[in-house]
Order: structure tokens, then C-alpha cells, then sequence
């Protein structure tokens, strides 16, 4: 491998490469004169065929030291002599050409005295374009190079060289040079290199072209992509070539190319880039202008470049404005079926992030539904060969659109179960815990053959799940009724133990919430941890609805248990809590998160005295005074009730705005209803003073004989049902070409059940009775 210079090796190879077959020895100790070519070219197809046989039969390898090797054309697995003539060569482990090209390049790379900045980006690029092949010779070119401490070593001799050269690199060798290492993912490189590279970007930007502004951008991102470092992007230098960058990009946008366009909104994603009004304007003009040159028959996007798209400002939290959305809609029912595995589930979780189904809904409701038609065909033909992860994905997307009606065949679940149940063993902690919390979102409950290997997998990775994970399992289980098996209980307990107290407010309210909802009793470890973990929250640490159910919870369990065993103190917690929710409950409270959070308050008995001194309560029956119109029937029995149960002062203004919400959700209210019985005795305990003989309640109830039979000396009516669904019906097939029935549940779908009412509906994995 004794080349005169870097120059002479690069330009041997490619020469060598296009037009020769060559023999070259590799074997330790070698003199240049094991180093041959065959410098007869290769013209006749037979020729080709004869030679390349007769060199691989005298092939001695092994794989364990360097051997004689023919070297493969064009680096392709195939060789090429003529653009339309493709010849098949016996095949050689991989291993062994990315073995052989990249010790050469490193054998050369050490010969400083004859390489300059230049040479080293043509051999830097010479390794990109090898390891394009496949991705095997990828996968191989890249870890024998960060084996052997490649990259490193490249980017100290590239700065020591280019002190020494006092020739600046152009906009073309830098391009190159961070299109390659961004090829590679080169995330731990000096930061004086970077440096010098962003240095040398900043003088050359005004010179770059589209191509060039694209892998500069692309390279960076996939640089950083992996990198466990501070971003480089935080750098004032940084700032200065970001805006160069800007400046060159409005100027040059509408010569991009299509991959371009794709490779800069990928960048600006994952780079986080501070892209201003002007720069998503351009970049959407630019995508307006190749869609409707595509309209005209033009060579436009590729599916990939559909899916990256929408992905990407899905990540950045963009919404693509109607007249880019629609067509992207069009672009994608043009390419139908032809859409990856990976594709299609890139594009339903972004359209889950963007919430496109409904702020997209109205101006583009056709071209939606058709493209989804087509989305769920092009998912039936390509689900098997998914990885876990889209599997996750297409199911957590649809968990968070919260339906699949969309779906023509009504077969998605069945086919996504189908193909996940061969793939559970290889689903990740957090693809199992999106999965079910996916199927909690839809109210469906999946086949107990599923549900069977689901817990035994998820056993298995009960170490991995975050406490974000755990808390959404706990979450699906309770709100599909699922009753885990024993073993795996004992597991998830002992987990959610060691993380509680690495759980957010929101975590930690649903987690408490859950245990309630599944009647199982939180172990003393579990409860004292919460507790801690909730008297460190601070500010705006939770929400309206977690704070509501929090409290819940709380009441709950106080009331089921004797929780002065398990909390440390009772009285501080709820006072803590009401610190926490003052300064929220008149800006942000829902209807439903009043009527839950009074209803609590009127279940703890001792602890009333409490919210009574504070001016929760107030701010409590004022906000719902506020949210009045959108309260259901449920929302308006559980405040009234609670407000007279805790003997809270009725203002004139309460009184009109909750009697003009209960007149109007009466005729929604369910007969045999608990909640007219909270009604009905509330307003007997208020007296003739505050209510007369309503006729619009006596009318609806006629039909009810059972309302009617009020206990007279029943005077103090509880409810734990605030959670309870108005449905009197417990299933409804799944996936039946038939109307909705109110029947349980009958055979038809072969996987699972929709819930309906979910409460009645308890699933226990220790037992022979199945969904």
C-alpha cells in the first residue's frame, strides 16, 4: 500500500474502481510487489464472467488474517462495466472488503508528509461512497473505524494541517467534509474541530448552492444526533454561521430540490433551529411550487420525503398551513400503497402529534378520509413487516386521535394484534407501555392470548419502565378493568415504589388514582413515598385535572382505608394541596375538575375544617358559576350535592346558573339514575326556600317508579360513582358490519371487545374466564 501520495491513492482507486479488475495481496508483511493489476479492461460481458470466476477459485480466505480478495467494482455488490450490464460476482463476506478499505485508508491517512486538508476529505469521502453500498458494508465501514479510533485521529491531523496550509478550504470541500462525518454520525468530535469548520462554513456561506446549504445542515444534525455533549448549536459562533445560513437559504430556497427541501426541514428539527415566520413562508412556497409541478406530471417527492415531512414539523410543533396540507394529502393518495412500513407509521404519529384529524377536519375533510382509506390499505398489505417500534407507533397514534373510525375494513386492530403477537418478545419497555396505554385510549380491550404474552414480556422488562411508564400501565389497567396476574403485580409494585419519587405531579396523581379505580390497596412503602414526593411539588407542577383527581384519590382512600396508618400527616398534605390549587382554580378549573375536587372535599368528614378556613371553597363554587355551560348532568348533581353537604353559603348567582345548567341536562340524564337521587336530595335538604314543586323534574322521572320510592329517612345520600359512565350497557362488538347493539358481548371480532362500560367489565389473568 506504498502510494507516492494521498492524491495518487484516491485517484488510483477511483480510476482502478471504473475500469479495471483487480488483484491486490493483503497479507501481513507484504513488499510492494504482492500489490498487482490486471490492467486489461473488461469489455465483453463473457470476458467479465471468465475473469471474475477464475479469480475467485483461487481465492484463499478464511476470515481470520488478510488474503487474497478481488475487489468488487464501483464498490457495488455487483460488477458494473456498462450503465444497463450487470454481472453477478460470487459473493465475499462484507466484513472483509470494509476490512480491506478502511486498514488501507488508515495505513495511508499515516503518512502525513503527503497528505494535505484537501486529500483527507477526498479519502474521507471515498469511505462515504463505499460504505453507501449497502448497509452492511455501512454497519461494518463504521464500526471498524470507531474501533480503531478513526475519526478522532482525522479530525486532530486535519487541524494540524490546515494551521500549516494557509489555502482556505471552498464552500464545496466543507460541504463534503460535514456531509461525511454527518454520514457516519460522528457525534464525539474535538470542539476545536467543529469550530474550525463552523469558521471555515462562515466564510464561505454566500458561495455555497442549495446542495451545499442542505449537507452542511443535514451533516451537523446527524452529528449531534447522537451526541450526549452540550448541542455545538449553543455556540456563539454557532449563532453567526446560523444566520449566514439563513441570509444564503431565503436567498437560494426555490432552486431546492425536493430531497433538499426534506433534508433542511429534517435539520431544522433536529438541530431545534429558531425558524422565524419568513423562513417557514419560503420553505412552505417552495413546497407549494414542486407539488404543483408534480400536478403537471414532473418527477416530484418521493414517499419518503412525504413522511420525513410531516414528521419533522410534527417535531418542531408546526402546524402546516390548509393549502400545504392539502397537498400533501393529494401528494400521498397519488403514491397510495407505494408507501414504506416505517413511512406509514411516521406519518399517523405525526398526524397524532399535530392533531391534524381535527384542526384539519373542516377545510379538508374529503381528501382526509380518502387518504386515510388509503393509509389503512397501504398498513393491511405492509403491517408484517413493520418493526416493533411502528407497530407502537401506529397504535399510540391512534390511542391519541382517540379513534380508528377511520378505517374502511374496520380490521385495524385485528391485523395489528395479529402481527404483534409474533413480535411482543422484541417490543421495547416503552413500546409495551404505549401499547396499552393506546388500547385504554380506544376503550378496547385486546384478546387474553395477547394480553398473556403482554404481561409476561412486560415482566421481563419491569427494570426498564420509566416512571412516566409505569404510571400510564397503572392507568390502562384501571381504565380497561384488566386485573393483572399476581406475579406481575408484585413486580409493578415494588417498581412503582422505587420511582415514585422520580414521578412529576401528573404521575403521580394518576398513579394514586388508578390503584383507587382497580379497588387495590397501595402498600404502605407506595403511599408514605407518594406523599413525600407530592409535598416537594412546587407551582404549576400539576394540573387542574390532576390536582382534581388527586384529591379524589386521596378521599378515596381515606375513606376505604385508615390512612392516618400510612400518611405521615393528613392535615399537611391537604394543606400543601390547597396551596397548590388557589392560585389555578379560577382560570383553568373545568367543570368537571370542580365537581370532582368539591365532592372529595365533602367526603373527607375530619378534614373539612380545613377547606372551610381557606377560601377554597369560594373559589370553587365561583369557578363553576363560570364553566356552568359546559357542565354535563353528572358535573351539576355532584356540585350541588357537595355544596350542601359541606354547608357551603349559596350565593343568588350560583343558584341561576346551576339551575339553568340542570334544566338544560335533564332530558340527558340517564332513568334510575344516582345522580337524580344526589338531586332530588339535596334539594329536599335545601327546603321550599331555595327550591318549589319543579315540574321538569317530575315529568322525568313518571316513567322511573323507582325514583319515585324515596327513602324519607335517608337524609344523608352518598355516591362514589363520580367516575362511573352514564352507558347502562357493559360491551358492544368490535368491528361488526351491524349497527351498535346494546347486547353483551357476541362473537365476531376475533381479538377483542370495545368497552362501553368499563367498570362492570373486570378482566382477571388469574382466571380461566377470558375478554
Amino acid at each position: 500500500i506504498l502510494f507516492s501520495s494521498m492524491e495518487c491513492f484516491v485517484s488510483s482507486i477511483y480510476n482502478i474502481i471504473d475500469q479495471y479488475h483487480v488483484r491486490i495481496s493483503l497479507i501481513p508483511n507484504s513488499s510492494p510487489s504482492n500489490l498487482h493489476f490486471r490492467p486489461k479492461l473488461l469489455h465483453e460481458p463473457y470476458e467479465a464472467r471468465r475473469r471474475s470466476k477464475c479469480i475467485v477459485q483461487d481465492l484463499q480466505y478464511d476470515g481470520s488474517v488478510d488474503h487474497q480478495l478481488p475487489l468488487k467494482s464501483r464498490w457495488n455488490s455487483q460488477l458494473t462495466l456498462q450503465k444497463n450490464e450487470m454481472f453477478n460476482l460470487p459473493q465475499i463476506p462484507t466484513f472483509a472488503w470494509t476490512k480491506w478499505i478502511s486498514r488501507t485508508t488508515l495505513l495511508v491517512l499515516q503518512r502525513e508528509e503527503c497528505v494535505d486538508s484537501f486529500e483527507r476529505i477526498k479519502v474521507l469521502r471515498l469511505l462515504h461512497q463505499f460504505s453507501k453500498v449497502s448497509s452492511s458494508h455501512y454497519r461494518f465501514t463504521r464500526t471498524y473505524l470507531l474501533q480503531h479510533n478513526f475519526f478522532l485521529n482525522y479530525s486532530v491531523n486535519f487541524q494540524q494541517n490546515a494551521q500549516t496550509n494557509s489555502q482556505n478550504l471552498n464552500c464545496i470541500a466543507i460541504s463534503s467534509l460535514v456531509h461525511s462525518l454527518g454520514h457516519f454520525e460522528v457525534s464525539h468530535l474535538d470542539k476545536d474541530f467543529v469550530r474550525l469548520i463552523l469558521n471555515a462554513s462562515i466564510d464561505t456561506l454566500d458561495e455555497f448552492d442549495t446542495q451545499g446549504l442542505a449537507n452542511l445542515l443535514w451533516g451537523l444534525a446527524k452529528m449531534q444526533k447522537n451526541s450526549t455533549a452540550e448541542p455545538h448549536r449553543n455556540d456563539v459562533m454557532w449563532e453567526h454561521m446560523w444566520q449566514l445560513w439563513r441570509k444564503r437559504f431565503l436567498e437560494i430556497i426555490r432552486l431546492c430540490t425536493t430531497q433538499e427541501l426534506t433534508n433542511i426541514v429534517w435539520s431544522w428539527c433536529c438541530l431545534g433551529c429558531d425558524v422565524d415566520a419568513e423562513m417557514k413562508k419560503h420553505w412552505f412556497d417552495a413546497f407549494l411550487h414542486h407539488a404543483e409541478s408534480e400536478n403537471t406530471g414532473h418527477s416530484g417527492f418521493k414517499t419518503q420525503e412525504l413522511s420525513i415531512i410531516v414528521w419533522s414539523f410534527a417535531k418542531l410543533n408546526v402546524e402546516l398551513p390548509s393549502t400545504v396540507f392539502q397537498e400533501w394529502l393529494k401528494l400521498g393518495i397519488r403514491s397510495g400503497n407505494q408507501f414504506k412500513p416505517q413511512e406509514l407509521a411516521n406519518i399517523m404519529w405525526a398526524f397524532a402529534k399535530l392533531s391534524l384529524n381535527s384542526n384539519q377536519a373542516q377545510k379538508n375533510a374529503e381528501l382526509l378520509a380518502e387518504f386515510h382509506t388509503e393509509w389503512h390499505r397501504a398498513f393491511h398489505l405492509n403491517a408484517k413487516s413493520l418493526t416493533p417500534q411502528g407497530l407502537s407507533n401506529c397504535i399510540w397514534a391512534f390511542g391519541s386521535l382517540g379513534s380508528i373510525s377511520s378505517d374502511p375494513s374496520s380490521t385495524f386492530i385485528d391485523t395489528w394484534i395479529s402481527c404483534s403477537e409474533r413480535k411482543l418478545g422484541l417490543f421495547c419497555a416503552q413500546e409495551l407501555s404505549n401499547s396499552m396505554w393506546a388500547f385504554a385510549r380506544l376503550q378496547i380491550i385486546p384478546s387474553r392470548t395477547f394480553l398473556i404474552d403482554w404481561f409476561r414480556f412486560a415482566a421481563l422488562h419491569i427494570e426498564e419502565f420509566t416512571p412516566q411508564a409505569l404510571a400510564n400501565i397503572l392507568w390502562a389497567l384501571s381504565t380497561l378493568s384488566l386485573h393483572p396476574p399476581d406475579h406481575f403485580w408484585r413486580q409493578m409494585c415494588s417498581a412503582l415504589g422505587d420511582r415514585v419519587e422520580k414521578m412529576n405531579g401528573n404521575e403521580l396523581a394518576s398513579t394514586l388514582a388508578s390503584f383507587v379505580r382497580l379497588s387495590r390497596k397501595p402498600t404502605p412503602q407506595i403511599l408514605v413515598r407518594i406523599e413525600d414526593r407530592f409535598m416537594n411539588l412546587s407551582h404549576n407542577s400539576m394540573d387542574e385535572r390532576s390536582l382534581a383527581h388527586f384529591m379524589w384519590a386521596f378521599a378515596r382512600i381515606s375513606e376505604e382505608f385508615d390512612a392516618d396508618i400510612y400518611f405521615k400527616s393528613k392535615q399537611k398534605l391537604i394543606s400543601h394541596w390547597i396551596q397548590l390549587v388557589e392560585p389555578i382554580i379560577s382560570d383553568q378549573f373545568s367543570s368537571q375538575a370542580v365537581s370532582i375536587t368539591l365532592w372529595a372535599i365533602a367526603k373527607l368528614h375530619i378534614e373539612r375544617d380545613l377547606f372551610q378556613k381557606s377560601n377554597c371553597l369560594t373559589l370553587l363554587c365561583s369557578r363553576f358559576e363560570q364553566v356552568s355551560e359546559e357542565a354535563n348532568f353528572q358535573d351539576v348533581a355532584n356540585t350541588l350535592w357537595a355544596v350542601v353537604k359541606l354547608q357551603v353559603p349559596i350565593s343568588r348567582s350560583f343558584l341561576q346558573k346551576w339551575n339553568a345548567a340542570f334544566k338544560r341536562e335533564l332530558p340527558h340524564a340517564p332513568a334510575l339514575s344516582e345522580h337524580l337521587l344526589m338531586v332530588k336530595w339535596a334539594m329536599e335538604s335545601l327546603g321550599s326556600s331555595f327550591f318549589t314543586s319543579d315540574q321538569t323534574l317530575g315529568m322525568h322521572v313518571k316513567h322511573s317508579q323507582a325514583i319515585l320510592e324515596w327513602n324519607e329517612e335517608d337524609d344523608d345520600f352518598d355516591n362514589d360513582s363520580v367516575f362511573e359512565s352514564e352507558d347502562d350497557e357493559l360491551f358492544e362488538v368490535f368491528a361488526s358490519d351491524e349497527e351498535e347493539s346494546i347486547s353483551p358481548i357476541k362473537p365476531g371480532s376475533q381479538y377483542g371487545v370495545r368497552v362501553i362500560h368499563s367498570s362492570d367489565s373486570v378482566l382477571d389473568l388469574d382466571s380461566d374466564v377470558g375478554a
